[in-house]
């Protein structure tokens, strides 16, 4: 990281912090993407039944597209022609392509169908991202109600149970993973034991207000997850109703299996492991400071770096586990938002933002004072 201001002492002082302090495990925006239109919001569309909305969504115009996207989401956006706005697009394979050939073909009349269209991974992508977006929720409002410690009710997995990465696998037997702690447990466990789920039909929840403050998310977006999805069509907007077969009062299409999900869980705090740090002086603000794998395998070494130059850099290194975000981590660190679109300050988030950036801080008040003391 270059282009650091903070004095050497500053600079160690919060790196000594996040080492032993670690940090909340918040999903990244990598998961929400980096766009105007979130995968988010497409994804409480899809668990919402609202086929037309989610279409919108997916073909809204937005910043950053390339010259082919951005003139078939204009087309799309001014005619509601999907055999216009897929001319742009020509033979390339995208998931604008794939919606837009559903809704030409065989499902110009159906929302739903056209959505199918598209790669199941992809669709996936969305309906996670809102499960994402809970969770992020549930964590801040963990830390800032309960603090950095283990309480009664708080879950953890099972001791004897498989690795990280096998747990968070779906399957009929997760719920049996978890175990809910009692008084007689708490000083076995700390808080980077503590997990909280991924909303789903097979996971179990805190008997804390935790959960409550869940459901009533999921009640305030009208979706609940708990439940094995139905899909019903939504006879509203740009389409007429759609085909679809009566079970009792509900309309149901044969798909609704897409989009139930089953939960897992996630830790709410890690640590880095293998970590070590450095800093480095330098003049040249283009000079290398580190060698990439192609330079050691060419046997390259490093120009001489002045150790009184006028410029800083901290060169870090560490592991984290899987499905941990790397930016999530530097954002603790450095105390920034982790989106280049807000600037240096960070000044401008978007809601699960907000929440992380004011609750983080919980994290580490234990582990500030011990490094006072020592």
């Amino acid at each position: 990281m270059r282009g650091i201001t903070e004095t050497c002492e500053n600079v160690e002082r919060a790196v000594q912090r996040f080492a032993l302090g670690g940090f909340i495990n918040y999903f990244g925006l990598q998961r929400f993407g980096t766009t105007e239109v979130s995968t988010m919001a497409v994804g409480k569309a899809l668990l919402k039944s609202d086929w037309t909305a989610a279409v919108e969504l997916i073909m809204r115009p937005r910043d950053g597209d390339n010259e082919v996207l951005a003139k078939c989401r204009k087309i799309w956006a001014e005619t509601k022609d999907a055999e216009k706005a897929l001319r742009p697009i020509g033979r390339r394979h995208c998931i604008e392509a794939d919606l837009l050939q559903g809704l030409l073909k065989s499902h110009e009349k159906d929302p739903f169908g056209a959505i199918q269209r598209i790669a199941r991974n992809s669709r996936m992508i969305y309906v996670h991202s809102y499960q994402s977006y809970l969770w992020n929720l549930a964590v801040s409002y963990r830390i800032k109600t309960f603090g950095r410690k283990p309480v009664v009710g708080d879950l953890v997995i099972k001791p004897g149970t498989s690795d990280s990465a096998k747990r968070q696998k779906k399957g009929p037997e997760s719920a049996e993973e978890v175990v809910s702690l009692t008084e007689n447990c708490l000083d076995q466990f700390s808080i980077y034991d503590v997990v909280l789920p991924l909303p789903g039909f097979d996971v179990k929840f805190p008997d804390t207000p935790v959960t409550q403050f869940i459901l009533d998310q999921m009640t305030i977006d009208g979706i609940d997850l708990r439940e094995k999805h139905k899909v019903k069509s939504v006879n509203a907007g740009l389409f007429p109703p759609v085909a679809a077969c009566q079970v009792g009062s509900q309309v149901e299409h044969s798909h609704c299996r897409d989009y139930s999900l089953s939960g897992s869980y996630r830790n709410i705090a890690t640590k880095p492991s293998n970590f070590s740090w450095e800093i480095k002086k330098f003049d040249n603000p283009e000079q290398d400071l580190l060698l990439s794998d192609l330079d050691v395998l060419n046997k390259r070494q490093l120009p001489p770096i002045s150790e009184s130059g006028s410029q800083m850099a901290l060169i870090i290194n560490f592991t984290l586990p899987s499905s941990v975000y790397a930016t999530m981590a530097i954002r603790e660190l450095t105390k920034r938002s982790s989106d280049q679109r807000f600037g240096a300050d960070g000044a401008t988030k978007t809601a699960w933002k907000t929440e992380a950036d004011e609750s983080e801080v919980c994290l580490e008040e234990d582990d500030a004072a011990a490094l006072d003391q020592a």
